[in-house]
């Protein structure tokens, strides 16, 4: 039991220190996304309500797949 109480505190650090390591991951993504679409003078709401169903699907899909392989590299380690 001892073991466990020695283990445990920075187990849970770093799995906290992770966790904040994706949300400023994301949020540094979202705010750069942001920045070049003001950059580039680009509407993104005016975009998503004209675009097609399957445009629209796709931008969806493959923004879960880039935050879910973001936050994959960053538990992991490699980021």
């Amino acid at each position: 039991m001892d073991q466990l109480a020695y283990v445990l505190p920075p187990a849970v650090i770093s799995a906290l220190i992770q966790i904040g390591l994706a949300l400023l991951a994301f949020l540094l993504s979202r705010w750069m996304l942001k920045r070049l679409d003001l950059r580039i003078d680009f509407n993104f709401k005016e975009w998503i309500s004209n675009a097609d169903d399957n445009a629209v699907s796709n931008y969806l899909g493959y923004r879960i797949l880039a935050v879910c392989i973001l936050v994959g590299l960053i538990v992991s380690g490699s980021l």
